[in-house]
């Protein structure tokens, strides 16, 4: 599960987030739409390229560390 803290730092976390009690009925939906996960799978893909090819982590580190990032 994702918490509501990350959801509103990250809005466009590719994520799927549900509780233990409503797994089953996630899992049905996702079943029932297929037609849906190619733009899932494509929304994490760009959502990896984003934030996980280094550069949002020296932005991040940037300005702790004293130095500023390429031009």
């Amino acid at each position: 599960d994702v918490d509501d803290v990350v959801r509103r730092a990250v809005p466009d976390l590719p994520l799927l987030s549900t509780t233990s009690a409503e797994l089953e009925r996630l899992l049905e939906g996702l079943l029932a739409e297929r037609s849906g996960w190619a733009a899932m799978g494509e929304a994490g893909r760009l959502f990896t390229r984003k934030h996980h090819d280094g550069r949002r982590s020296a932005e991040a580190l940037a300005g702790f560390l004293g130095v500023t990032g390429p031009a």
